[in-house]
């Protein structure tokens, strides 16, 4: 199990809104920026593609900010933060476990925009999420990310299943139609997934820049829409 002692302090965060149908993909609908000595950015994605099919799909703001036309500079970090339980309680750290990051952290030394890069602030009560791009990778670092579409790649699963610590390959597919940077995840030369589309430019780069070693971290959902997630670590 991944256990991450080294944050990465990412530039940006993109937040993603899920449709209400089952089938439906995570969107990208907007910006949370990091500018620097605790000021920072909103604004959403109107000219990007990602935001026109949310909005067909029945997206119409993040509540907390209503106009779509509106950058948002006041105000805006500790409305993220509270989707994630307090750092005084006194099960914080098995809540950062759930991301892999090591329970006994010095939080003094992280950031709240770190911990919202890790967290993502997802709720149950809704279908946001804050993704971490992977800006600013330097070895030797560690962070989770969860396997996109492996629902639809549920044949190429070997037959015992999936389990933690199964090592899996990154694979560059250039043809593919939808997006030419897109990266596959596989074991076993079969594809159980995709790196999502928000961070796969960085860890295609990464591919060419860095080891990287992965492997399975945790598996979760049901038999039917499995989650999975993937530890990468970069040296």
């Amino acid at each position: 199990m991944c256990k991450i002692k080294k944050l990465l302090a990412p530039d940006y965060l993109i937040l993603t809104w899920r449709g209400f149908n089952k089938e439906d993909k995570n969107y990208e609908v907007a910006k949370l920026e990091n500018l620097g000595n605790d000021n920072y950015r909103f604004s959403y994605l109107k000219s990007e593609d990602s935001f026109k099919e949310a909005v067909e799909k029945g997206f119409v703001c993040f509540s907390a900010f209503s106009d779509i036309n509106k950058v948002y500079t006041e105000n805006i970090i500790d409305l993220f933060v509270y989707r994630m339980p307090p750092r005084t309680r006194g099960d914080f750290g098995r809540y950062l476990e759930t991301f892999g990051v090591d329970s006994q952290i010095n939080l003094d030394e992280v950031s709240d925009f770190e911990l919202l890069a890790y967290s993502g602030a997802r709720q149950a009560v809704d279908t946001f999420q804050l993704i971490n791009p992977l800006t600013n990778i330097e070895a030797p670092c560690k962070f989770i990310i969860e396997v996109a579409g492996c629902r639809y790649y549920k044949d190429n699963f070997p037959i015992n299943g999936i389990k933690v610590n199964d090592v899996v390959q990154f694979i560059e597919e250039p043809s593919n139609e939808f997006d030419n940077n897109a990266v596959t995840i596989q074991i076993d030369n079969k594809i159980i997934g995709y790196v999502n589309k928000t961070q796969a430019l960085s860890l295609k780069q990464c591919l060419s820049d860095f080891d990287i070693y992965t492997h399975i971290n945790k598996v979760n959902g049901t038999k039917e829409r499995p989650r999975l997630y993937v530890c990468v670590e970069i040296s």
